[in-house]
């Protein structure tokens, strides 16, 4: 399918612009890793170092498997889920454990 012509003219204009900001933003990047600038050197000492711990290993698998992870949903939603089931544990109430978990003691002769 044939694009419409307003839309080959108006990419035709934008494509200098794109160059433009393309070539930019190479040569911010190219800067700032090559910068003598000690606050710019201990961020970028700070972002490897975070890359690197071994509490960022976690956080960089789940993103790297779902990038819209959010850890504080992920938090709420495990609090929501868990809290019940902790309560009814501490609280050594087999009626609201029987609640949260169904059949399974049924099956397994948990009384």
């Amino acid at each position: 399918m044939q694009g419409h012509p307003h839309s080959k003219r108006f990419t035709a204009k934008c494509e200098p612009l794109v160059t433009t900001w393309q070539e930019f933003t190479e040569d911010v990047h190219y800067r700032f890793e090559i910068s003598d600038n000690s606050v710019v050197q201990k961020f970028q000492d700070f972002c490897e170092n975070m890359i690197e711990s071994p509490a960022a290993m976690p956080y960089k698998k789940i993103y790297s498997r779902d990038p819209s992870f959010s850890l504080p949903e992920f938090v709420d939603e495990v609090q929501e889920v868990i809290r019940p089931v902790l309560e009814a544990y501490f609280k050594v109430t087999m009626y609201k454990l029987s609640k949260v978990y169904g059949q399974i003691y049924t099956i397994l002769n948990i009384r």
